[in-house]
């Protein structure tokens, strides 16, 4: 075996992956100069077994956002992270209809939860499995949410 060898592979691959560290250190810090939503774009988040502070801190930004977004018209319900993930549902005031809302695993599709928002009509706050999948823009959701409820 040729040990030489193998300590120098280790070496490079620790080289690597110190590179990667520090971009992801970079983002990191340039995400937490921006404000509201915008700081959670390309967020690198650590994965863990728990759910991470930071984590924590975009759930809570992402609910009071789309309270903003989705203003008197709509009621959120059940709202929350269960691990990396949010999801909860939101009553159209107007018609009763309710849609279901879920962004993917933040840590593993970044901007899944900006770009890829899952919104589905639901017979009640418990209707997880619900009517079709559609999906939309975090921005969108508004939109969305009055269009299947309408």
């Amino acid at each position: 075996m040729n040990y030489a060898y193998k300590i120098r592979s280790i070496e490079n691959q620790i080289e690597e992956l110190e590179v990667l560290k520090k971009s992801f250190e970079r983002r990191q810090e340039e995400a937490r100069s921006k404000e509201g939503m915008d700081r959670w774009i390309d967020y690198p988040f650590t994965s863990s077994s728990v759910r991470t502070p930071e984590f924590k801190s975009f759930e809570k930004d992402f609910i009071e956002e789309l309270k903003k977004q989705v203003g008197n018209e709509f009621k959120p319900y059940g709202f929350g992270g269960s691990h990396f993930y949010v999801s909860g549902f939101l009553k159209n005031k107007k018609t009763g209809k309710i849609v279901y809302i879920s962004v993917s695993d933040v840590r593993f599709f970044p901007n899944g939860w900006y770009e890829d928002v899952l919104i589905r009509t639901a017979k009640d706050e418990k209707d997880y499995t619900g009517g079709s999948n559609n999906s939309c823009e975090f921005y969108e959701i508004y939109e969305k949410a009055k269009e299947l409820t309408e």
